[in-house]
């Protein structure tokens, strides 16, 4: 309708329907067809608004394959993008089964973090790194040049670790003010832009709190166990007598 009145009012055509104001857009589009003819001043008026408003009929018919389009890509957007987080180790330790792995899964850093702060951390617990961060996805990875540095890391993380649980990625504070994770994990893709990038953050934060929910989960049940007497064994008895006769 707004199309319309438009392309009207620029073909120095008046009319009618700006007396008639609809909240609802089909019954606009009813009158419009039973006033198609009306409100004009000549019949060259009448064929000129008939072919503007036939034009701008097939503009917009062509526009609704473009909303589908988006809606499907936005569709597949979602599907990769959850693809993307589900290969992601946020799940891993400390502990690896692959004797070929030299690289960690560093997540949960503020956006700000300068990467160099990462870097220079893990260089300094074991050996140079190649870095692969995407800092709106508050993740990513560091690459050790041996397996054998790669152990010495993890190694190093187990003895300055903040978390307590071994079922969980290491918890460790860069600079006093950047508490990030520490896991091993292969390389895997970080979004292919930036709003999939913010995305993964999102996820990442969420899985922060989760991590550190369990954490303390954990923490309680080990002081439990801890703090509960140990029971004592029931002190043997012997018959006498019977022992005696032995």
């Amino acid at each position: 309708m707004e199309f319309r009145d438009a392309a009207l009012k620029m073909a120095g055509i008046e009319n009618p329907y700006l007396a008639e104001q609809s909240k609802n857009r089909e019954v606009k589009a009813i009158m419009a067809d039973k006033k198609e003819l009306q409100g004009f001043k000549n019949e060259g008026q009448k064929e000129k608004a008939k072919e503007i408003l036939a034009t701008l009929a097939e503009k917009l018919g062509k526009q609704k394959p473009a909303v589908v389009a988006t809606q499907e890509q936005e569709s597949a957007s979602a599907k990769d993008l959850s693809q993307i987080v589900a290969k992601l180790p946020f799940g891993a330790t400390l502990a690896s089964s692959d004797e070929e792995l030299k690289s960690f899964f560093v997540f949960g850093f503020d956006p700000q973090i300068p990467q160099y702060v990462v870097k220079d951390y893990c260089e300094k617990l074991a050996g140079p790194v190649s870095t692969k961060i995407a800092h709106r996805a508050r993740c990513g990875f560091v690459t050790f040049e041996s397996r054998s540095e790669a152990d010495k890391f993890a190694k190093k993380l187990e003895s300055v670790k903040i978390s307590k649980s071994s079922k969980t990625a290491a918890l460790v504070v860069l600079e006093k003010k950047y508490p990030v994770r520490f896991c091993w994990g292969a390389p895997k893709p970080l979004g292919g832009s930036g709003a999939e990038q913010g995305k993964i953050g999102a996820v990442v934060v969420k899985v922060m709190k989760q991590l550190a929910e369990k954490d303390a989960s954990e923490g309680k049940r080990k002081r439990k166990t801890v703090t509960e007497e140990p029971r004592k064994a029931p002190k043997k008895t012997y018959n006498a007598e019977r022992e005696i006769e032995l």
